[in-house]
């Protein structure tokens, strides 16, 4: 996941940053205040938010966690050195994904994380919509979360569903057509790819779990603006 550290203390936010390089995930900025995230939210949109209750200016974590939560649709995960009840009731009224107990530990940020994107994929399925495929002779209602790309071959397409391969006689620019599949991202020639199963992207691949596919270098610029909306 590409994650917003919210953080007035630097040598803390480096720890943190480092800790998820380790653990396979990315940085999308650090911030120490609710201006500074507002800036970097202008760049583009992380998928999760760590968050220390108190950080430098008029308004505390918990504040800029609702406002990412209500108005960009991001999930937090709270850190705080404080474990007092009242600071804990009112930062679990947001909802969050978690909450962490500084000093941070890798072990436990890890299953945190773990648990996060978990819940924020099973959000993602359920919010999905369903595209009736005629698989291998029979009709069948598949949720769009599930399909993970679509692999061109001639006059053929491919389309890879929760790990299995189904071949319609269907071009791969028709399926970009249907409603349910038009923010599919086209990579390269022969791949367009589900934007919400991307782990990660650089200047030659894009990864979608254990799948690797090739990015194209007409399509390259396609694919930073698809995932920096």
């Amino acid at each position: 996941m590409n994650i917003l550290i919210v953080e007035d203390e630097l040598l803390i936010a480096e720890d943190i940053s480092e800790m998820l390089e380790e653990i396979g995930h990315k940085t999308f900025a650090i911030c120490k205040s609710a201006t500074e995230v507002a800036k970097a939210l202008e760049l583009g949109k992380p998928d999760l938010a760590l968050l220390d209750i108190r950080i430098y200016g008029d308004v505390d974590g918990v504040e800029v966690g609702r406002h990412l939560q209500d108005q960009h649709q991001i999930p937090g995960v709270f850190l705080t050195s404080h474990s007092d009840k009242a600071i804990v009731d009112r930062a679990l009224k947001n909802n969050p994904l978690g909450y962490l107990v500084k000093p941070v530990k890798q072990g436990d940020l890890f299953v945190s994380l773990q648990m996060a994107e978990r819940q924020i994929n099973e959000q993602k399925k359920t919010e999905a919509p369903s595209i009736s495929i005629k698989l291998n002779g029979l009709m069948r209602k598949v949720n769009v979360y599930d399909i993970t790309h679509l692999e061109s071959d001639n006059n053929y397409t491919h389309l890879h569903i929760n790990g299995e391969r189904y071949t319609t006689s269907k071009v791969l620019k028709l399926w970009l057509q249907e409603p349910e599949l038009s923010h599919f991202v086209r990579v390269h020639r022969s791949y367009a790819v589900n934007p919400e199963r991307i782990d990660g992207v650089n200047a030659r691949q894009v990864n979608l779990g254990q799948i690797v596919l090739p990015i194209g270098r007409k399509y390259k610029a396609e694919i930073d603006d698809i995932l920096n909306q």
